[in-house]
């Protein structure tokens, strides 16, 4: 980080702009190693992950170098940006402008911070909310907790049984804030689709992700777990995730099934669990393992996705076929069960349908490379050179160096009358592929 703040700082200098340039400098989380048993960071929020720098250089000399010891928060940071640049702040946007505070015409702004989590969801537990105030924090949970932080900044001392009257007062303040800034039309939950390259990245530092259970999510639920007691659990799972990312498949599905035994009704061990042997190419046991989790999670399309590709790999079409429009009943812009679909068109000689679905999977991911390759093939078998051609071509552009590409875009050229261009591709494949050279 520092490298790379010196690098910006530097190229400003050496145009003469680092003086007229505002630089803000922030973190979205600090880092917890061990602090509440807590490693990594986003099951708790205690104030060794919330804590952040926030370093400002303005673009002109406004005010002399001083450190405010006062609480603020990130949501200050967008109209702080715009008092500075002398802009006006948006009629629905949160925070207060801090410009007073840094010259010295406010003394305190006295601001309250909210702060919220709802990984623990994904292990079964409740979400958490807080209310931090200079000297106190509240955190709504099965079992609430209440900081007197200039006694204790670490956290320690729970004195929410001692102290119930500031604990309700900051309760019921946490619950006017909630209110106020709620989504006031009610929207559909959205569907996320990853690329398995992300979902290994995410796992391999430690998160642990899988289809999102049904079920209260309100902090403070007191029909889910408090986090505090399932973070043995959290370690485990993330330990395990930690493991499948690196491909080290049996050891995490030892741990996935103990996690499993101890907590029965968390989705992302059996979720993992199921990505493993699916990896592993085990599709029985992968089918066995997502249709224990779709009874978890009914409406999960990845969930759904999994069960049909299982009777895919299986060679069970009349299941995977259908498996696959449940998928696109509960997320029409899925594109790898579209892709499955074409697949399974393609194999029944349905070359229209398969087209489609291919498609569809190069409008909503334009740069699949496989997509656009069998639309051209498939085009090519039905003759339709001219038309394939404009796909070989994309192909090519996302992966210069597929030979394939190259061959079957020069016989495009070469039924459509353009042998010059027809042999340079042929020579292109031939140079990437010595099976694609013509035997004299």
């Amino acid at each position: 980080m520092d490298q790379q703040i010196g690098r910006l700082v530097s190229f400003l200098n050496s145009r003469k702009l680092y003086e007229r340039t505002l630089l803000l400098l922030t973190s979205d989380h600090g880092e917890s190693f061990g602090e509440h048993q807590e490693f990594k960071h986003g099951y708790f929020i205690y104030d060794t992950t919330l804590l952040v720098p926030l370093l400002i250089k303005p673009s002109r000399q406004v005010f002399k170098n001083v450190v405010i010891p006062e609480q603020v928060r990130l949501v200050d940071i967008a109209p702080t940006i715009l008092q500075m640049l002398g802009l006006p702040k948006g009629p629905d946007m949160q925070g207060v402008g801090l410009l007073g505070l840094l010259m010295g015409k406010q003394k305190e702004l006295q601001l309250e911070a909210y702060s919220e989590t709802f990984y623990p969801t994904r292990f079964g537990a409740s979400s958490l909310r807080s209310l931090r105030r200079l000297n106190a924090k509240f955190i709504e949970a099965p079992r609430p907790e209440l900081y007197n932080l200039n006694q204790d900044p670490k956290e320690v001392t729970n004195i929410y049984t001692q102290n119930r009257s500031l604990a309700n007062q900051l309760k019921s303040r946490l619950a006017e804030i909630t209110n106020s800034f709620r989504d006031k039309v009610p929207q559909k939950d959205p569907q996320l689709t990853m690329s398995s390259e992300e979902l290994e990245k995410l796992r391999a530092l430690g998160y642990v992700g899988g289809p999102v259970q049904p079920g209260p999510s309100e902090p403070g639920s007191s029909s889910l777990p408090d986090p505090k007691d399932t973070l043995e659990i959290v370690e485990l799972l993330s330990e395990a995730g930690r493991s499948a990312a690196i491909g080290r498949c049996p050891q995490a599905e030892r741990q996935f099934l103990e996690v499993i035994q101890k907590a029965p009704d968390i989705s992302a061990a059996y979720f993992l669990l199921g990505r493993c042997y699916f990896d592993e190419q085990r599709f029985i046991q992968a089918n066995d393992t997502f249709q224990e989790l779709v009874k978890l999670t009914p409406q999960s399309a990845e969930v759904q996705f999994y069960l049909a590709a299982c009777e895919f790999y299986l060679k069970r079409l009349d299941k995977a076929e259908p498996g696959f429009r449940k998928v696109l009943s509960i997320n029409p812009n899925f594109f790898h069960a579209h892709k499955y679909l074409g697949l399974i068109y393609e194999s029944k000689g349905q070359l229209p349908q398969a087209i489609q679905e291919f498609l569809k999977v190069a409008e909503l991911s334009p740069r699949d490379e496989e997509a656009h390759f069998r639309v051209g093939f498939l085009l090519a078998r039905q003759s339709r050179f001219a038309e394939a051609v404009s796909h070989f071509q994309k192909v090519i552009e996302i992966n210069p160096s597929n030979a394939s590409a190259h061959q079957n875009l020069g016989m495009a050229y070469l039924r459509t009358n353009q042998s010059d261009l027809a042999q340079k591709e042929m020579a292109q494949a031939c140079k990437l592929d010595p099976r694609f050279c013509t035997k004299n």
